[in-house]
């Protein structure tokens, strides 16, 4: 499933069993696919304990995009960069 994310698109690209949900959580790492404006896509390895922020510093790292220039939603939502992605149910 691929979110749009204004300029950017979130997809999930890994599953977990309920029960395993809070262990996955606090130290699992997942894969999200993220789409730049430009439609190019990369894979960026995360976990839920990650904040909007350290996402973004990845994006960066990976797309050259600067923090500030990025705008990220998920199901309709702004993510606020203090946030964590377990706080949106990105998982």
């Amino acid at each position: 499933t691929q979110q749009r994310t204004g300029n950017n698109e979130l997809s999930q690209a890994a599953s977990i069993g309920q029960n395993d949900l809070e262990a996955f959580q606090s130290r699992s790492a997942f894969q999200i696919f993220v789409q730049a404006p430009t439609k190019q896509q990369i894979l960026v390895t995360v976990k839920s304990s990650d904040t909007i922020l350290e996402l973004k510093r990845k994006i960066q790292d990976r797309l050259g995009i600067s923090t500030d220039q990025q705008y990220l939603t998920w199901m309709g939502k702004p993510l606020i960069d203090d946030q964590f992605l377990a706080t949106y149910d990105i998982q």
